[in-house]
């Protein structure tokens, strides 16, 4: 029996709601508004963990079994944070996270030569995979 063309337009558009909220709403595509978790990070060539605890905003965590401290825009998915030796900061990381917030990248700086500063450079690059 031939349903009218509103009905079958309604039940298509039902099934692409529910398509589309399995895929998202779960995060099988990936959900680049929580980043915390763990993180397989290369920076300037050391490889290492970077462990974000929370979120909401600002972050905490750890990269290179030190702490960090810093900021997430999910609508931008920019990041900031600074790594953290005994309280004190000395290396200053930004950059981005992927659409599926499975990658991140970017740049980070150092402040004095116990952070990896020397006649060579103060910039680097970072990468990180989700674990």
């Amino acid at each position: 029996m031939n349903q009218p063309l509103s009905k079958r337009l309604a039940i298509v558009a039902g099934a692409v709601l529910i398509v589309t909220t399995l895929l998202f709403g779960n995060g099988a595509l990936g959900d680049s508004s929580d980043i915390s978790g763990t993180w397989d990070i290369e920076a300037n060539n050391y490889k290492g963990t970077l462990v974000i605890d929370s979120i909401r905003g600002g972050l905490s965590g750890s990269i290179f079994d030190e702490g960090l401290e810093g900021f997430y825009i999910p609508r931008s998915r920019r990041l900031v944070f600074v790594r953290q030796k005994r309280g004190v900061p000395y290396q200053l990381y930004e950059g981005t996270v992927s659409s599926d917030g499975q990658q991140m990248g970017g740049e980070f700086h150092v402040w004095n030569s116990t952070g990896g500063a020397s006649m060579d450079g103060i910039d680097f690059r970072f990468s990180a995979t989700k674990r």
